[in-house]
């Protein structure tokens, strides 16, 4: 007859959790699969928060005890590779990329916007419409679809 995921089950899951434990090591140690686990977090939030937090807490000590080393250890690279993930914006590796576009013969690129409406409206006056067919014809042209918020 199988166990029952009782209040106790729950209780030795979330304190292997709290411990370091990842969910399936504490699923098992408690005596039961994860995905017994998992469908009891998915049926109770509650539940699920509180794993939430056992695992925040557990990752919290490790925080702690890793920072005490680093810095006993005086293990410098360490303790940058800990502020490159806690404060990337600071601390991270940062890549500069350039693009540049040229035209040919490393000139200017020539540029040249227009909605759909406008171009629909030129070219359906006969007066301009051969001349506009051949402009557009000799521009290298990249379709974007844009929407103006307002």
């Amino acid at each position: 007859m199988p166990r029952a995921f009782d209040a106790e089950a729950r209780l030795r899951v979330i304190q292997k959790v709290r411990l370091g434990g990842n969910l399936t090591v504490a699923a098992e140690a408690a005596g039961f699969s994860v995905a017994t686990v998992k469908r009891h977090m998915k049926d109770d939030p509650a539940f699920a928060q509180e794993i939430t937090d056992a695992i925040n807490y557990g990752d919290g000590e490790m925080q702690l005890t890793l920072r005490e080393v680093l810095i006993r250890d005086e293990n410098v690279p360490g303790m940058f590779r800990w502020l490159e993930s806690r404060q990337a914006q600071d601390f991270g590796q940062k890549k500069l990329v350039v693009n540049q576009h040229v035209g040919p013969g490393g000139g200017p690129i020539q540029v040249a916007v227009a909605t759909t409406d406008q171009l629909r409206e030129l070219l359906g006056d006969p007066e301009y419409r051969d001349k506009m067919l051949s402009v557009v014809n000799d521009l290298p042209m990249i379709e974007a679809t844009a929407t103006e918020d307002g």
